[in-house]
């Protein structure tokens, strides 16, 4: 790709914006994630497993 790499020489780099990421938020934003997944997930799980699964397909 040597038309890229000319390109990108001569091009103004004012706006580039170099960022480093964050171990910690990173590892913060997973945890969460994690959690808010595992509540998804189990919420709907427990209440359904609550239910008479004859009645459940009664009314549906």
């Amino acid at each position: 790709m040597p038309i890229y790499s000319e390109i990108y020489k001569t091009a103004n780099h004012e706006g580039d914006l170099f960022l480093t990421p964050s171990f910690t938020i990173l590892g913060v934003s997973f945890v969460i994630l994690t959690v808010v997944d595992l509540i998804s997930g189990l919420l709907p799980a427990i209440r359904a497993s609550k239910l008479n699964p004859v009645e459940a397909l009664r009314h549906e």
